[in-house]
């Protein structure tokens, strides 16, 4: 048996998988990783309002290269609009698949209703969810933890 994401990505039985790090997954480390034998690769995460907003860092965190797939772009917020229109921004970079990020616990990205503080609002986030799946036509996963 094999693990697939969606209908293209096959990453055999027993894949390898790099969890996107904040200032760590940029693309030298991805690069290393991939040399190392990485199936499935992750973006640092990206803050949804930076993509809409344009802001130069999280637009530089889009840059991917061919050598790192299959590889997904990790974002994260907590305005439903805003994770609509950021799953439409990175497609248009060419990833392999998105992923959201429900599981930071860091006090910065909690605090403006970001990462594990939507585990505390489960409709807000299969709302947010169903959103993102709208603004992409590629494969989502989700990152999360077990309880807030």
């Amino acid at each position: 048996m094999s693990v697939k994401i969606g209908e293209n990505i096959d990453l055999g039985k027993f894949p390898l998988l790099l969890a996107p790090m904040e200032d760590v997954s940029d693309p030298p480390f991805r690069y290393v990783c991939k040399q190392n034998g990485v199936d499935l690769m992750y973006t640092e995460f990206i803050s949804s309002e930076g993509l809409i907003r344009d802001a130069a860092k999280s637009i530089q965190k889009l840059d991917i290269f061919e050598y790192e797939r299959p590889i997904g772009i990790q974002i994260f917020g907590g305005d439903i609009e805003s994770m609509r229109q950021s799953a439409e921004i990175c497609t248009k970079a060419g990833p392999n698949l998105i992923d959201i990020n429900y599981g930071c616990p860091v006090k910065k990205v909690v605090c403006k209703g970001a990462g594990s503080s939507l585990l505390q609002d489960i409709d807000k986030m299969v709302a947010m969810t169903k959103a993102v799946v709208e603004g992409t036509d590629l494969p989502e996963t989700v990152k999360t933890r077990l309880g807030w």
